[in-house]
């Protein structure tokens, strides 16, 4: 009986590893226990999360990031900055749903990143949105309902060739901005 606990414990460990090795997260004590060197995140699930602020520039090699549906409905200051190697981020309908009074998702100082990709129903209390230090944007997408109150502005983003806005995006902003190179 007790050696079948010990195997059964052993088990869980080694599938909780290999998962982790892989970059997928499950919850709170997976996203704390990543390698900060790992080159690609899949956030499946992470309702245990309670914080406040959720910043992944501790993850300084990673290419893509990718959250899964409806995750993340505590933290109001999201950051992804300073990411050299980051390529793709993508952001599945229904996170991010917290409702404090300041709400704010910074993406900045990511050379290589070429798509945003946010799905519908997210961020749609955040109050902030800030895009900068993205040379290499080519694609952003936020589906529908998301950012509703936001401010919008596009600045100094030589490559971006697709903005596509879902319906009452940006509904209730006080300063939209989308501004191009001059030549």
């Amino acid at each position: 009986e007790e050696r079948r606990k010990e195997e059964k414990i052993q088990k869980r460990l080694m599938k909780e590893k290999k998962r982790r090795e892989n970059g997928i997260v499950i919850c709170l004590d997976d996203l704390e226990h990543l390698s900060p060197n790992l080159t690609s995140i899949t956030i499946q699930s992470c309702k245990d999360y309670r914080s406040e602020v959720l910043d992944f520039s501790r993850f300084t090699e990673l290419n893509e990031l990718k959250i899964e549906y409806y995750c993340f409905d505590y933290p109001s200051k999201v950051r992804i900055e300073g990411m050299k190697q980051l390529k793709r981020v993508e952001i599945g309908s229904g996170c991010f749903t917290s409702t404090n009074a300041f709400n704010e998702l910074i993406v900045k100082d990511c050379p290589e990143l070429s798509e945003l990709v946010i799905g519908s129903n997210c961020f749609s209390s955040f109050t902030s949105f800030q895009l900068s230090g993205l040379p290499s944007l080519k694609k952003l997408s936020i589906d529908s309902y998301s950012f509703e109150k936001a401010s919008f502005e596009v600045r100094k983003m030589e490559s971006l060739e697709t903005i596509q806005l879902g319906s009452s995006c940006f509904e209730k902003s006080l300063h939209t901005v989308i501004e191009g190179e001059r030549g």
